[in-house]
Order: structure tokens, then C-alpha cells, then sequence
């Protein structure tokens, strides 16, 4: 059996990553109606308002041990498709890296999507953008794929979709030298 032919299904990554595999609220769940707001007495104080809700963090998929921030855009799946996620695997793996030193996130999926507030949240140092680009990201500065581009302490580098790179030998091979570069391997 070759390593390069292995399929798991869903149950089975989450089996092997449910601990670090986030699941969201449903947003569907009932709300409970608001508490009408108490009858002021006269010469009473009035009362302190209250904080507001600290924002919910960013879900992604990876433990994030080396800052590496890694945004995909399908909006047609979690984080991105079982054929990525096994091209991805085998790419990280080629920089001696693997799933526990990324933080997977899809662009499709964040309700107020900015890279600069997502990047200092996650403590990203390196981020791969997988079909966004670096306008869309929220980058000052617009640079080609494959280009290794640091940028206010961060490098950056943005490529196509993972499906369209893994259908590419020539977009593999510059994956590989831009990785190459932005690693050290």
C-alpha cells in the first residue's frame, strides 16, 4: 500500500485529531428572551453597565505549536476538503512539519474576515494563503504567487487553491521553492 493512496473519512480524522479539532456553537439553538430591564427607583444609583462579551476565537484546525497560519477559502467545506487536507498533510510533511504545527483556517467561513486582526489572534509568523489573495487578506502590498513576502514582522506567501496545485506539476514545483525558501528546508 502506498502512503500517497491512503483515504480516511471524516470519523476516522476526527478520531485521530479530536483533540484539536474545534467545533462551533450551532447558531440554531434557541435563544432565551432577554430579562426586561429593572424599574429605576428615584435617588438610586444608576446601575453599572455591563462589559461587553469578550469576542469568540477563531476556530481552526492544527494546535498552532510553531505560529504558522494556513488560510484555504471553500466554502463548501470545514476547513477545506479531504483531498487538500492529504495534499496538505504530505506538503507539510516535505518541510518537516505536520497538522499540530499550523492553525488551518477557511476565509469562507469567518463572520468578519481581516487578516491582520486573524494573523496577531492566532500569533501567526508565517502565513500560506491558499486562494485569497493578498488584497483580500487585507495586505497593504499586492505580490505574485508563489512569492515569499515579508511584510510588519510576518512573512507571507500566496498561492492558488490547494485542488488547482495539486492538479499541477509546474504549480507544485514553485509551491515547493517558495516553501523551500520560507522554511529553511
Amino acid at each position: 500500500m502506498n502512503l500517497n493512496d491512503i483515504h480516511l473519512s471524516p470519523q476516522q480524522l476526527a478520531g485521530l485529531y479530536g483533540s484539536s479539532l474545534v467545533e462551533l456553537a450551532s447558531s440554531t439553538a434557541p435563544m432565551a428572551p432577554a430579562a426586561p430591564p429593572p424599574a429605576a427607583t428615584p435617588g438610586a444609583a444608576p446601575a453599572a453597565k455591563q462589559a461587553p462579551a469578550p469576542a469568540v476565537a477563531t476556530a481552526f484546525l492544527g494546535q498552532n505549536q510553531k505560529g504558522i497560519l494556513v488560510v484555504t477559502a471553500d466554502p463548501a467545506a470545514a476547513y477545506l476538503a479531504d483531498a487538500d487536507l492529504v495534499f496538505l498533510t504530505n506538503v507539510l510533511g516535505a518541510c518537516n512539519l505536520g497538522l499540530a504545527d499550523v492553525a488551518i483556517v477557511n476565509w469562507a467561513h469567518l463572520d468578519s474576515p481581516g487578516g491582520d486582526a486573524l494573523s496577531a489572534e492566532l500569533a501567526a509568523k508565517q502565513v500560506l494563503l491558499f486562494g485569497v489573495t493578498p488584497d483580500a487578506f487585507g495586505l497593504p502590498v499586492v505580490f505574485p504567487p508563489f512569492q515569499v513576502q515579508a511584510l510588519a514582522g510576518r512573512t507571507y506567501m500566496q498561492a492558488p487553491p490547494l485542488a488547482a496545485i495539486s492538479a499541477d506539476i509546474s504549480q507544485k514545483k514553485a509551491l515547493w521553492m517558495a516553501l523551500k525558501k520560507m522554511f529553511a528546508v
